[in-house]
């Protein structure tokens, strides 16, 4: 049964991962770069009304492409002192929210609370240096942060969180401060359809005021290729899950039946029916089958966690759980494998 879960739980997580993860966090079809000095952070708010525009989150401050180094004070000494990604930092009022658009995932760690912490993405900084800090070493003084927390967006809008006045460090060091607006549109299913929405962006905007546009649509492409070479083997292995599954059930249950051909006999010596003695063992085998089924759906949604997040990790989304739906369908269906495999041998 725990072994159905799972199986069958990674063979629905799997499917258009990124697509389960957009939806989830209610991403941004796009994702808007406005220049700090072209544009106020209410001018940038009032493109939220563009035609096509059926929701809007921000302006968020922001500062693209920063140059930085893992701190010295990385315990793995291989890693230290080098050059990391560059990375775009902003601040939203509520890191941690599960309402509204784009909503961020934390995978390890906490929140940033203090201007002297950040939040990044697990691909940019060294597992082993977390907890140490990052240092932006193309501002003049090259301020640092601690590493608090590993924390994502679905389509990359960003790449690293700070607090507020974590962001005011940065451009006190000098980083340029621009605004950030995100967008969800009643048309975007196509690249076209997303150059259509930037330019409605762009003419609600005063002129040259929008630096940068990113699709949501390229975030996908990307996951897209990732689940590529991950999503046959992990089908593979669900199908495969399912089909030892459904043996070790038949195996079982037919030869404990089998095991009674004695006892069977005795039975109809009694006078019961070859009917009732079908229906007696097929309702005897469910007994420990229903025990079993309770059992393996709550050890199979527990081993769900740890095996599905990494899985979905992989995949370049968002964590995921096993739906209610695969824990109602696999105990009817198990059932149902035990039924049928008691009352034939029966």
């Amino acid at each position: 049964m725990t072994s159905s879960v799972l199986s069958l739980g990674l063979l629905a997580v799997v499917q258009a991962p990124f697509d389960h993860a957009f939806s989830a966090r209610n991403g941004a079809h796009l994702a808007v770069q406005f220049d700090g000095s072209k544009a106020t952070a209410a001018q940038a708010a009032a493109t939220a009304h563009a035609a096509g525009v059926t929701e809007a989150a921000g302006p968020y401050p922001i500062a693209a492409a920063l140059d930085t180094t893992i701190g010295t004070d990385c315990p793995k000494k291989d890693f230290a002192g080098h050059d990391n990604h560059p990375i775009t930092v902003t601040t939203r009022p509520d890191l941690g929210s599960t309402s509204g658009m784009d909503q961020l995932v934390l995978t390890q760690g906490r929140w940033p609370t203090s201007p002297g912490e950040i939040a990044l993405p697990w691909q940019h900084y060294a597992t082993a240096c977390f907890g140490s800090s990052v240092v932006f070493s193309s501002l003049p003084g090259k301020p640092s942060f601690k590493v608090v927390g590993f924390a994502h967006s679905v389509t990359n809008s960003a790449t690293a969180f700070a607090t507020a006045d974590g962001f005011a460090r940065l451009t006190a060091a000098g980083a340029k401060s621009d605004e950030q607006m995100l967008y969800r549109f009643a048309k975007a299913g196509t690249d076209a359809d997303i150059a259509t929405d930037k330019q409605a962006v762009a003419a609600a905007a005063p002129a040259g005021a929008v630096e940068s546009g990113q699709s949501y649509l390229t975030a996908k492409q990307q996951a897209g290729g990732n689940a590529r070479a991950y999503v046959p083997f992990l089908i593979g292995f669900g199908i495969l899950g399912l089909f030892m599954s459904v043996l070790i059930i038949s195996i079982v249950v037919s030869g404990a039946v089998a095991a009674g051909i004695r006892r069977i006999g005795i039975l109809k010596s009694l006078g019961f029916t070859p009917s009732q003695v079908a229906r007696a063992y097929t309702a005897q085998a469910m007994i420990p089958a229903t025990l079993g089924l309770v059992l393996g759906a709550v050890f199979g949604n527990l081993l769900a966690v740890p095996i599905l997040g990494g899985a979905t990790k992989q995949l370049g989304a968002a964590s995921a759980t096993i739906p209610l739906w695969v824990s109602a369908v696999v105990p009817l269906g198990t059932l149902l494998i035990v039924g049928v495999t008691a009352l034939i041998p029966a």
